[in-house]
């Protein structure tokens, strides 16, 4: 077997840098206090995911299926949280479904058919937006047909929003479905001439 071995070369100047940030635990000072070894870095935008969690809640009359791992959902919950302390807090509308491994493994219809179920028997929504994660998209779940199976068995209308965040490092893409999935809650309204419907975010 071949093996490839990567070789690392650090300067002098880089190796003094490095030591300045390592200090022994007899050197550390009474309060526990420690330097900063690195910059606080802009991470970048949140993720689809996330911020289809903030939108949710505007919607009246519905619930929201969110699907993913732990720290998917940690973030979704924490954007429920900052939302209550404002000026204009929303219901907490927002249900949970965790995958483990053995989801990953063995697929995650059941558990999602189940909690639709549930979703729908405890809360009766007249919307329930079920909103994936990048789990599922990059394991290659058939969601859709896992929903269309379903939905003559529940009254609440299903709306799927896909957010495959590893896609794009933006959330613009799923704030988009997100919007896409609205257009199935329009029905026909009388017409106005020379106007249009705009349906937009605010920044």
């Amino acid at each position: 077997m071949n093996q490839i071995l990567l070789r690392i070369e650090v300067n002098e100047s880089r190796k003094s840098e490095i030591g300045k940030k390592c200090i022994l635990l007899s050197e550390l000072p009474e309060d526990g206090s420690l330097i900063a070894t690195a910059r606080a870095l802009y991470p970048g935008q949140h993720c689809s995911f996330r911020a289809v969690a903030g939108i949710v809640p505007l919607i009246n009359n519905s619930y929201a299926l969110l699907l993913g791992p732990a720290i998917c959902l940690y973030n979704a919950k924490l954007s429920m949280n900052m939302r209550s302390l404002t000026s204009d807090p929303r219901p907490n509308n927002l249900l949970f479904v965790n995958y483990s491994q053995d989801d990953i493994i063995f697929g995650f219809r059941e558990k999602v058919r189940a909690a639709i179920l549930q979703a729908e028997n405890v809360y009766h929504p007249e919307v329930l937006f079920l909103v994936t994660s990048c789990l599922q998209e990059i394991v290659g779940e058939d969601f859709d047909s896992c929903i269309d199976e379903i939905r003559p068995h529940v009254q609440a209308k299903l709306l799927i929003v896909h957010t495959e965040n590893f896609t794009c490092e933006g959330a613009t893409p799923g704030v988009e479905n997100m919007f896409k999935s609205l257009f199935e809650l329009m029905t026909p309204q009388p017409k106005e001439e020379k106007t249009v419907n705009i349906l937009l975010q605010e920044p």
